[in-house]
């Protein structure tokens, strides 16, 4: 059931901008405001980038959450703590959190929001010290510019994504 509407969300493309996760955000209580979240952006090397400060985190005893994205073989391999991921339970369980708050603010997500939003919940719940998050496509307007970041970090840059994202 609540796969079924995150799956729905994929008819809702990309979406550029910051209104409607902040919407949502703000329906569920802001759970983003609670994390100390750690941004990685960039054009190469995000990945690497997260899964170095995720071990060094969880190696150094801080209770960490990560998120990335794409997933590989499950969706829920794009929310992960001290470098597990979490079950299938807890992830529908953040899942139906959203699409809740989703529908009580009357705000349509992507694909890629809900999964941020459902990791945000996610953490939140779990009072990690420190979140890793992976920006997606789109930089300063991607949904995981809602965090509140106590760090950043932006690896190499490449025009990229021109289609999308245009020419500057």
């Amino acid at each position: 059931m609540v796969r079924s509407w995150l799956e729905s969300c994929r008819g809702r493309g990309m979406a550029l901008g910051l209104d409607s996760t902040q919407s949502v955000l703000d329906a569920m209580g802001n759970p983003e405001r609670s994390l100390a979240a750690i941004h990685v952006a960039g054009s190469n090397g995000k990945g690497t980038t997260c899964a170095m400060l995720t071990a060094g985190l969880v190696d150094a005893g801080q209770c960490t959450g990560t998120f990335t994205s794409p997933h590989v073989a499950r969706i829920e391999e794009r929310v992960r703590i001290d470098g597990r991921t979490v079950s299938a339970e807890e992830f529908d369980l953040a899942m139906e959190a959203v699409r809740d708050a989703s529908e009580a603010c009357k705000v349509g997500v992507t694909f890629f929001e809900a999964t941020y939003l459902a990791a945000m919940h996610v953490f939140a719940k779990a009072e990690v010290d420190f979140v890793v998050l992976e920006v997606g496509l789109g930089g300063r307007l991607d949904a995981t510019n809602t965090c509140h970041p106590v760090a950043s970090i932006i690896t190499s840059l490449s025009m990229e994504h021109c289609e999308t994202l245009g020419e500057t």
